[in-house]
């Protein structure tokens, strides 16, 4: 049932994304003084909200792992990769707006440096997960958390600091409807691809300790067997 269930999504998102892409070209205008690079708005900010709240979904994984649940490893590590992936979107289409809005690819104001701070940090993680040896899921927690507790600053930082050239949250607030639907039928497809992705990486990483364990205990079941015969 979950593979049907996760090929549903994954088509629901592509039928999702379509729609989505469609409203940005034929339904919503250019922007006076951006242009046509305004509409990677509509891509750029749901990217940004599930790489958020992919670092917090990998920091409650990590947390269950340290008090002692395997499947929290498995959770934090599925929700780890997808804070970095969803990140490269939003380090991407960021300065490419900008460079072509602003003429300036990248300034170190609040909620770029918060955000690109957040984005090494699963980054990191990634890397060390990949890499770290038999202790890669307890330091790789630790950077989880980290990156968990730099997410609200990064919501926050436009309020807390200088705004600086990032334009603040409320603007989704002051979208017309038209602008709006096409956000959220957006956010709606990135929000059901991250589920298929998330989804099936979990089931990866479960599957793939199951097999260690299975191996560890046929491991141990030979060595009995093996110094029974010795004695």
């Amino acid at each position: 049932m979950l593979p049907r269930l996760l090929q549903i999504f994954a088509a629901l998102a592509i039928l999702l994304f379509g729609w989505a892409i469609a409203q940005v070209v034929w339904q919503i205008p250019n922007e006076l003084a951006q242009g046509v690079i305004f509409k990677i708005f509509f891509f750029h900010v749901p990217a940004a909200w599930l790489m958020l709240l992919s670092g917090l979904v990998c920091a409650g994984g990590a947390i269950a792992y340290l008090m002692g649940s395997r499947t929290g490893d498995s959770i934090a590590a599925a929700a780890g990769e997808m804070a970095f992936v969803f990140g490269i979107i939003v380090m991407t289409t960021g300065p490419i707006w900008a460079f072509r809005a602003w003429n300036k690819a990248w300034v170190w104001d609040a909620r770029l440096t918060t955000s690109l701070i957040c984005w090494l940090t699963f980054a990191v993680y990634v890397f060390v997960r990949r890499f770290g040896g038999s202790n890669a899921p307890r330091i790789s927690a630790t950077l989880a958390i980290f990156g968990a507790v730099n997410v609200p600053l990064v919501f926050f930082s436009v309020k807390l600091w200088n705004r600086g050239m990032h334009p603040p949250s409320s603007v989704v607030q002051t979208l017309d409807p038209v602008m709006k639907q096409a956000l959220f039928t957006s956010l709606g497809a990135f929000t059901l691809l991250w589920a298929v992705l998330f989804t099936w990486r979990f089931l990866q990483e479960r599957a793939a300790r199951a097999i260690d364990d299975n191996w560890a205990l046929l491991d141990s079941v030979e060595d009995a067997d093996h110094e029974a015969r010795l004695g």
